[in-house]
């Protein structure tokens, strides 16, 4: 009902994706994310990366990056981000993300 009242509220589909994530409704809870980071602030950087979250436990661990890596190009200090890359399987692309992941980080 939350994104029935302002479905253009980033913020009432992060609480949507919660929701499906604490039921462990993985890919509705992505879809969910997805829609808060594609709407904008002030949940779209969390919407992202909840999003890398959920498809990283779908299995999908290429989406997963994408989502990871977008969520750092709004917030290039999120720790977070960085370790969600670090976990993702070791393989090519992935590896290369990986690499970039922990060279671009300045404190």
């Amino acid at each position: 009902a939350v994104t029935q009242i302002d479905p253009y509220d980033s913020k009432a589909w992060v609480e949507l994706g919660q929701v499906h994530r604490a039921r462990k409704e993985w890919a509705a809870a992505a879809e969910a994310y997805v829609t808060a980071g594609m709407l904008g602030p002030p949940a779209s950087a969390i919407g992202r990366y909840m999003a890398g979250l959920c498809f990283r436990e779908l299995g999908q661990h290429t989406l997963a990056a994408f989502f990871f890596k977008e969520t750092l190009e709004i917030d290039p200090l999120g720790f977070s981000a960085r370790d969600g890359i670090r976990k993702l399987s070791d393989v090519g692309a992935l590896r290369a993300l990986r690499e970039w992941g922990r060279s671009t980080v300045k404190l």
